[in-house]
């Protein structure tokens, strides 16, 4: 059965601009294996800032400043689309350092199996939301100018910026898992680290 939340009350009263995003939710069997497959890189690389097991998540679009009154409106955009969306099996498959041709600040997860529906659908997110852009506005809201490669962060780079040897660079991460879950979050920038309350949220279940 699928369900939507439009939370927390909190924000209903809030009259300045929220930091959001929407973004595939993982499994926890997905993580399990995921973060066992990491163990070894966690070990050799303590200075990384690893990201936590409640904040990991696979992004499909990144808003930033988003007014308040607009996160229904959002939610009746983009309904339409995860309504058509099937639970989707996705695996892990190689580690991806970003930028890709600059020094890295960035480690992530990439995909094999589930990765081009995710890109699909990320696409058609974009184009729903471009014709809002002004309109709500999401000042920081832009076409992107790249095919859109499905990824999960693991790690930001902390005191100096990420290196990995070539053997850790293929490292091999069986990951897999079932995305039945999509949410749209808010995120507030502390000093420990992001933290992301969801706001709604769609499920897959019962598409199968």
């Amino acid at each position: 059965m699928s369900s939507v939340w439009s939370g927390p009350a909190e924000h209903r009263g809030e009259k300045a601009p929220l930091r959001t995003f929407l973004a595939l939710e993982l499994p926890s069997d997905f993580i399990d294996e995921m973060e066992r497959g990491l163990a070894p890189l966690k070990a050799a690389h303590e200075d990384f800032r690893w990201t936590p097991r409640t904040n990991l998540h696979l992004t499909l679009a990144f808003l930033g400043t988003t007014p308040v009154p607009a996160v229904d409106q959002l939610r009746e955009v983009l309904l339409p689309l995860l309504r058509e969306v099937k639970p989707m099996p996705i695996a892990a498959e190689g580690l991806h350092l970003f930028p890709p041709r600059r020094p890295a600040s960035v480690l992530a997860l990439g995909l094999g199996a589930g990765g081009a529906d995710i890109s699909r659908l990320a696409t058609a997110i974009e184009e729903a939301l471009l014709p809002l852009a002004q309109a709500v506005p999401l000042p920081d809201f832009r076409p992107s100018h790249r095919p859109f490669v499905p990824h999960i962060t693991v790690a930001r780079s902390g005191r100096f910026y990420i290196v990995l040897s070539p053997e850790e660079r293929h490292l091999r991460i069986s990951a897999q898992g079932i995305v039945t879950r999509c949410t749209f979050f808010s995120s507030v920038l502390q000093r420990g680290g992001p933290v992301y309350t969801p706001l709604w949220w769609w499920d897959f279940l019962g598409k199968q």
